[in-house]
């Protein structure tokens, strides 16, 4: 006999692939080099397989929710194909030892690739297996629920709601606000504690090493923790000439935890951290971040993560600092070598 339990297999890969494809469409224009990094075929990773890619998740979601038969093995099928995909892209990443943040769940979880990750679509392809039984067993979601008594019914109703619990309980604060002391309502403000900038040595871009706190003790520093193999750094890479500009009482600088391949575009004001020296001691939790350095010796804001907070960050600090920036040089020796003192626990 064949368990109905079977039923919640596409149902949960079902959810994953959504949440996995509506997720990437939040974050448009970061989905080839997210390809690239995970050693995706140049051929394949470009730009229209990218915008496709989501698309084909939320699809085949939609069709193991809802097909039957045929329809349903090979929606099932298509989507061990394309986990089974995952997790070899995964291994690797792994086997080659590089540093790379896959978004798979595009700003609901830039993550870095580990041995975890690993596990993670193994299950995938578990669910995907058993997804297949279930619709050659004619236990799909459709076919079940027509059959389904008033117990079964219950049954199925307490499956979903233990897996809103998970959801709700484990999926992460609201993309859109940080959940660091960056972002704080103005009554918390007094909680942030700052602390003293670590004295961790980092590489600037003409191989000379310096401390942070050597770094930021003439101008405060705006860092912004990156990776070549990060697709949501895209924007914030982008965006940098821009925040650089607006910003020139402060140096806004990239910081790559391994430096770019050879040939990348690197300037002065880029820094590196192979070591992860600076990005371990300062809290740093996937890239993109951004976290602020005073020049008096002390963090003036962050860390804060994702491109959304990152964007946030830095148009608070314009928005606060903006009006000092009329006829002031990013070269000049003013006296604005620190953040202002009544906003530095505002980031």
């Amino acid at each position: 006999m064949v368990p109905t339990a079977l039923t919640v297999a596409p149902l949960l890969l079902a959810a994953v692939l959504a949440v996995a494809g509506l997720a990437k469409l939040r974050s448009p224009g970061t989905g080839a080099s997210s390809l690239r990094s995970l050693g995706v075929p140049r051929a394949l990773a470009i730009p229209t397989v990218a915008a496709a890619h989501p698309w084909v998740e939320v699809t085949l979601a939609l069709l193991l929710t809802l097909g039957t038969g045929v329809l349903g093995v090979l929606s099932a099928g298509a989507s061990l194909a394309l986990v089974l995909t995952y997790l070899w892209l995964v291994i690797q990443v792994l086997r080659r030892g590089d540093d790379v943040d896959c978004d798979c769940f595009g700003a609901f979880g830039p993550a870095r690739v580990t041995a975890a990750t690993a596990v993670r679509n193994g299950w995938y392809v578990v669910l995907a297996c058993l997804s297949i039984w279930a619709y050659r067993a004619d236990v799909g979601p459709r076919n079940a629920l027509q059959r389904m008594d008033g117990n079964e019914w219950w049954w199925l109703a307490a499956t979903a709601a233990a897996g809103l619990t998970v959801i709700l309980t484990v999926g992460g604060p609201d993309p859109g606000r940080a959940s660091s002391p960056g972002f704080v309502d103005e009554a918390e403000l007094e909680d942030y504690l700052r602390t003293p900038t670590p004295a961790v040595p980092v590489t600037l871009s003409d191989g000379s090493v310096r401390s942070l706190r050597d770094l930021s003790a003439t101008r405060p520093q705006v860092l912004l923790f990156v990776s070549t193999t990060c697709g949501l750094c895209t924007t914030v890479i982008d965006q940098t000439p821009a925040w650089r500009a607006a910003l020139p009482m402060l140096d806004v600088r990239l910081a790559y935890i391994v430096p770019p391949p050879s040939g990348a575009d690197g300037d002065e004001w880029t820094i590196y951290d192979p070591e992860r020296w600076a990005y371990d001691t300062l809290g740093i939790e996937g890239t993109p971040s951004a976290v602020a350095l005073g020049a008096d010796g002390q963090l003036a804001g962050g860390p804060v993560a994702g491109p959304d907070n990152v964007t946030r960050f830095i148009a608070d600090l314009v928005a606060e600092l903006g009006h000092l920036v009329v006829n002031l040089d990013r070269d000049s020796d003013g006296p604005l070598d620190a953040l202002p003192r009544g906003h530095r626990q505002t980031y």
